[in-house]
């Protein structure tokens, strides 16, 4: 996303958010573009689904992947007005593993636990 566009037309923000006893920190980050081609909003966080040309596929896989180690959220959209949106939660350190706490109530749901793959031989 960021790639594309000049530096004028990426919007950054960044919010504290609480709800109950629970707070978070919301990141968002735009651009005047596009957006997302609909299609694409259910592959964008697959490792190595790219339509750049050049382009690994692996920047918003990794992010998820952090994300959900820190017990946080990402999600991928497309602007009201147009463009492309991420947006990030990160619970506070009040959050701890296994809380039910911010997680999907702004921007998605976590994504899903993998399953080891077993080892043959």
């Amino acid at each position: 996303m960021a790639i594309r566009h000049p530096p004028s037309a990426i919007r950054a923000a960044a919010t504290a958010i609480s709800a109950a006893a629970h707070s978070a920190l919301l990141l968002t980050v735009a651009d005047r573009g596009p957006g997302f081609p609909p299609a694409d909003l259910a592959h964008v966080f697959e490792p190595f689904f790219s339509r750049r040309p050049g382009g690994s596929g692996l920047g918003l896989a990794i992010t998820q992947k952090i994300m959900a180690e820190h017990h946080g959220t990402i999600a991928a959209m497309n602007g009201e007005r147009g463009g492309g949106m991420i947006e990030i939660v990160i619970p506070s350190e009040s959050e701890g593993p296994g809380r039910v706490g911010l997680r999907g109530t702004f921007v998605g749901a976590p994504p899903e636990p993998q399953v080891p793959r077993s080892r043959s031989g």
